[in-house]
């Protein structure tokens, strides 16, 4: 699915950043009617890890509200 995206977009970045999910209920929307097996914690993992959303450790973590890009 990746490649075919990637493929039909010139990478999977760019498939991504045309997107206009506002929450992570909408990406979670996205992602399962994109793929197979993804719940909300899935899609919040690879997007925190992606820098698409914001990190959310305990608020005493150094890490705690910095994107991962």
């Amino acid at each position: 699915v990746v490649q075919s995206l990637r493929d039909e977009h010139g990478s999977f970045k760019h498939w991504l950043d045309r997107q206009t999910c506002e929450s992570l209920e909408d990406w979670v929307k996205l992602f399962r009617a994109t793929f197979k097996f993804m719940g909300p914690e899935i899609v919040n993992e690879f997007l925190m890890s992606t820098g698409y959303i914001t990190i959310t450790h305990d608020a005493g973590c150094w890490l705690n509200g910095k994107r991962a890009r």
